[in-house]
C-alpha cells in the first residue's frame, strides 16, 4: 500500500475485523501515506499488530509519539 495516500481511517480495513481480516497478512507497507501517530495507535491495539513481522512507515507525518507507540 505505498504511496497510496491512506488516511488513519483506511486502517479500518485491515484492523476492524481482526485476525479474520487478511489472515496470512504479515508483512505491510504503508510508506508515502498519510498515516499520523493515531494510525499507528490503531495498528498497535488491533490484533493484526502480533502477526506483524515487517511493517513499513516511513514518509508518513509521524513524531515521537508514534515511535513510542512502536516500541
Amino acid at each position: 500500500l505505498e504511496g497510496c495516500l491512506l488516511l488513519d481511517s483506511a486502517l479500518d480495513a485491515l484492523v476492524v475485523g481482526g485476525p479474520g481480516n487478511f489472515p496470512a497478512l504479515s508483512e505491510l507497507d504503508l510508506s508515502w501515506n498519510h498515516i499520523s501517530d493515531e494510525g499507528v495507535r490503531l495498528l498497535v491495539a488491533s490484533p493484526l499488530w502480533a502477526r506483524l513481522k515487517n511493517l513499513v512507515l516511513g514518509g508518513n507525518p509521524l513524531t515521537d509519539q508514534a515511535a513510542a507507540v512502536l516500541a
